[in-house]
C-alpha cells in the first residue's frame, strides 16, 4: 500500500500505562480472559481482535479454520448456533458477530467512551457505519473473495466490481463530512470497517481518484495494531487466494418498515417515499442521504440518521421509557446487537432477494430455499428457551426481524414452517402486540403488490 511523501497522519490513538493498567485490573476481576474464536483470512474476526487490543483487553484465541469448516464443530456450537466466526466467549457468557462484540467491549472493559460514545446521536452515526459494514462493505468482500477461494473462478465478476466501485463512491460521500467514518476520531467503526475496506483495497485498489478514501486508508494503516492485526490478516489471505488462482489456474432496498416508533408511542411526520418510482434518488434524499436507502430518520434540530438498526436504537436511547427494548446491561445489549446484525447481515437481503424473485413471479432457487430454512433453523435456536428473540421480553431485536420474518412466512411459502415451532410461537407472540397493526398493513400492502396483475411499467421497474 503506496502512500504520498508529503501525506500527513493524523495524531494516533494514544493509549495511556494508566490506562493499560486499568485494563487489566477490570480483567482481573474476572476468572479468566475471554475467548475469541478467530481466524486470520475473517475480516470480522480482525475487526474483533483489532477492538479488543486497542483496549488493551487481552483475549485467549481460539483459532478456527475457515477453508476446512471448523467452524462446523460441536465445540463452537454450543456457544454459537449460528457457527459464525467471530465468538466471543467471556465467562459464562458467548456473543457473537464483529459488531456485537466491538460494541460489548467496548461496554464492558473501555475506560471511556472515545470508540462508542455514550451520546446518542454520536453513538447512532457509530451505529450507522456498523449497519453499512454489514449490509454493503462485508457481502462486496464476500461476492469478490467466496468465487475465487472456493468456485475456481479467476477474476471478479464486471458486475462485482461495479458493486465495490458504488461502495467507495458511498465511503468517499461519507469522508466528506470527517476524517473518520463516525467524526473526526476514531471509534469502532472504523475499526470494524477499516478490515472489510482493506480486503477490498487489495483486491480492487482504491485509486487517488478517490482522494478522501485513498488518504482514510493510509490513516488507518497508521492506527496502533492495524499492521499486526488487519494487514496480516489481508496479507494472509491475499496468499490463499494466490494459491487457490495457481490451483487452478494462474491468472437494499425495497419497502422497509420500521415498528420502534409506534413502541414508544411518538408522534412524527411519516414522508411516503416510493422505491419502485425510484423517489429515494430524488435531490430532497440525497441531500439527507447520500446512501439514498429508507428509513431516514429526520429531528428538529436537523439531526439525519438511516439505516432502520441505527434508527431504532436512537429512538430508544432518546425516547424511550421502557428499558426492556434496549438494556443497559452490556451483556443483555451485545445480545440484542448480535441479534439486530443476524437481522442485517442474514433476515433482510434474504428475504429482500427473495421477494424481488416473487414480484417477478420467478420460482426460488433451490439455494435460496436452503438459506431460508438455515434462517428459519437459527431463528428457532434463538427462541427455544425463551419467548423473544433476546430473552423473555420484546426487545429492538423482535422489532427488527418481525417485518421480515412474517413477510417471509405469509409470502414466500416456500419452506414447510411448521418445523420450526418456536418460530410460530415467536409470530404469534408478535401478532398480539398492541403496534403490530404496523406490520399488518405493511404485509397486506407488499402482499397486494406481488399478487396484482403484471404490467410492463412494473417490470421495467423491477
Amino acid at each position: 500500500m503506496s502512500v504520498f511523501k508529503n501525506f500527513e497522519i493524523l495524531p494516533k490513538f494514544r493509549v495511556t500505562f494508566k490506562d493499560m493498567i486499568k485494563g487489566f485490573v477490570s480483567q482481573l476481576n474476572s476468572k479468566s480472559a475471554p475467548t475469541l474464536y478467530y481466524s486470520s483470512i475473517s475480516p470480522p474476526a480482525l475487526s474483533a481482535l483489532m477492538v479488543a487490543k486497542t483496549l488493551n483487553v487481552e483475549v485467549n484465541l481460539k483459532n478456527v479454520n475457515m477453508l476446512t469448516k471448523d467452524y462446523l464443530t460441536q465445540d463452537l456450537l454450543e456457544v454459537n448456533p449460528q457457527h459464525t466466526i467471530p465468538t466471543l466467549v467471556d465467562g459464562g457468557f458467548s456473543i457473537w458477530d464483529s459488531h456485537a462484540i466491538a460494541g460489548y467491549l467496548v461496554g464492558q472493559y473501555g475506560q471511556d467512551d472515545r470508540l462508542y460514545p455514550k451520546d446518542s446521536k454520536r453513538r447512532a452515526q457509530v451505529d450507522q457505519k456498523l449497519h453499512f459494514d454489514t449490509e454493503h462493505l462485508f457481502p462486496c468482500v464476500h461476492e469478490t473473495v467466496f468465487p475465487l477461494l472456493f468456485r475456481g473462478k479467476s477474476d471478479i465478476s464486471k458486475f462485482t466490481r461495479k458493486k465495490v466501485e458504488r461502495t467507495y463512491l458511498t465511503l468517499e460521500e461519507f469522508l466528506k463530512r470527517s476524517d473518520w467514518l463516525a467524526g473526526n476520531n476514531v471509534t469502532i467503526a472504523d475499526l470494524c470497517c477499516c478490515s472489510s475496506i482493506s480486503v477490498l483495497d487489495y483486491l480492487i485498489p482504491v485509486r487517488e481518484a478517490k482522494p478522501r478514501l485513498f488518504n482514510y486508508i493510509q490513516r488507518c494503516s497508521a492506527l496502533p495494531h492495524y499492521q499486526d492485526v488487519i494487514q496480516k490478516g489481508v496479507d494472509q489471505l491475499g496468499n490463499k487466494i494466490q494459491e487457490s488462482l495457481i490451483s487452478t489456474y494462474i491468472k437494499h432496498y425495497t419497502l422497509s418498515r420500521n415498528n420502534d416508533h409506534a413502541a414508544l408511542g411518538l408522534n412524527y411526520k411519516r414522508i411516503q417515499v416510493n422505491l419502485f418510482k425510484n423517489e429515494q434518488l430524488s435531490p430532497e434524499i440525497l441531500k439527507l442521504n447520500s446512501q439514498h436507502t429508507v428509513p431516514i430518520l429526520v429531528e428538529e434540530d436537523g439531526t439525519v440518521i438511516w439505516d432502520s438498526h441505527a434508527i431504532n436504537i436512537y429512538l430508544c436511547e432518546n425516547y424511550g421509557t421502557n428499558q426492556n427494548l434496549y438494556p443497559e446491561d452490556h451483556a443483555k445489549r451485545a445480545l440484542i446487537n448480535q441479534r439486530l446484525f443476524f437481522d442485517a447481515s442474514m433476515a433482510f437481503p434474504l428475504v429482500q432477494k427473495c421477494q424481488r424473485l416473487r414480484v417477478q413471479r420467478r420460482d426460488l432457487p433451490e439455494r435460496n430455499i436452503t438459506r431460508l430454512c438455515d434462517m428459519y433453523e437459527t431463528l428457532n435456536n434463538f427462541i427455544k428457551n425463551a419467548d423473544w428473540v433476546a430473552g423473555n421480553s420484546v426487545t429492538l431485536a423482535d422489532l427488527s426481524l418481525i417485518p421480515n420474518i412474517t413477510l417471509a412466512h405469509h409470502l414466500l411459502m416456500a419452506i414447510d414452517v411448521q418445523k420450526y415451532p418456536n418460530v410460530i410461537r415467536w409470530i404469534k407472540n408478535a401478532e398480539l402486540l398492541p403496534f403490530y397493526y404496523e406490520n399488518t398493513n405493511y404485509l397486506t400492502a407488499i402482499t397486494d403488490f406481488v399478487h396484482r396483475p403484471r404490467t410492463n411499467k412494473v417490470k421495467s421497474v423491477l
